[in-house]
């Protein structure tokens, strides 16, 4: 089973606040969970990792492999 984790990126100050300081601040993150943090977007993990061993979390963007490789 996967772990539930979430973190939530800030339009306005253009930085993410990760899933341990979600879970220090629960009224923040209450406050994003409910949409009263208009500036504020949810992602939640999807139990995936890239090639190096980072997470994947729902809206993260990425190049296929073939896209990188020289021509």
């Amino acid at each position: 089973m996967r772990p539930i984790k979430f973190r939530a990126w800030n339009d306005i100050d253009k930085m993410m606040i990760e899933w341990d300081t979600l879970q220090a601040s629960p009224v923040l993150f209450m406050n994003i969970l409910k949409g009263k943090l208009k500036h504020h977007q949810l992602m939640q993990f999807t139990g995936l990792q890239d090639s190096e061993g980072v997470d994947i979390y729902e809206g993260d963007v990425f190049l296929p492999l073939y896209n990188r490789l020289p021509k």
